[in-house]
């Protein structure tokens, strides 16, 4: 989580609980929050203080009550069983990537990072390169609990310029999708060779 990240989740919390900031600097809350969460991405963060906002709580969360909740929500999830659950939504994640993105598990969703990257995955080959490194890094990197290499603050900050989206991966989309129109286009004058052919052999 980064800067930006944290004072969203202090702003979500004083909304929540009016006193959270009272008895303490504001800005040396949300640089203790910032220490203890900067190896997990914001979005794991936000899904577990919204998590205890809904349940039954009088005063504001500690950040061992945050750390509790996401640990609970995966305990011990290996990289094999995150792989397993993006495979699962690469079936249709080409259709909709949306809502197979929003199925994944926190850890898993906050690696993958955006249905972007699910549509991505779903249109390119098992045996290309781009995916065979996307697995590989997935293996090497994810954990479980923390998911795998949150952003920096210049990387974070490109992504929000953008949509939330990684320029890195929209340029692999463009490019992926450069491929397909060319592709279709080959196979759409294939077809209308064979038609024409069909046509000047029946009529011989």
């Amino acid at each position: 989580m980064n800067k930006q990240g944290a004072a969203r989740i202090m702003k979500m919390l004083k909304a929540a609980y009016p006193n959270f900031d009272n008895n303490a600097s504001p800005a040396d809350i949300m640089d203790m929050w910032l220490w203890r969460f900067k190896d997990t991405p914001f979005e794991v963060v936000f899904e577990a203080v919204g998590e205890y906002i809904d349940g039954d709580h009088s005063f504001a969360p500690t950040v061992g009550q945050i750390k509790k909740i996401i640990a609970d929500k995966n305990p011990g999830m290996t990289a094999a069983e995150g792989w397993q659950e993006i495979e699962g939504a690469l079936k249709n994640a080409g259709r909709d990537s949306k809502t197979e993105f929003e199925k994944l598990s926190p850890a898993v969703r906050a690696y993958v990072n955006s249905p972007a990257t699910l549509k991505y995955l779903a249109t390119t080959p098992y045996s290309s390169g781009e995916y065979e490194a996307y697995q590989t890094r997935f293996f090497k990197c994810f954990k479980g609990d923390v998911p795998a290499q949150a952003p920096d603050d210049q990387t974070q900050n490109k992504k929000l310029e953008n949509g939330g989206e990684d320029p890195r991966m929209r340029k692999l989309l463009q490019n992926l999708d450069q491929k397909m129109r060319e592709k279709n286009k080959k196979e759409d004058e294939e077809k209308k060779e064979n038609q024409e052919n069909q046509e000047a052999e029946s009529k011989a």
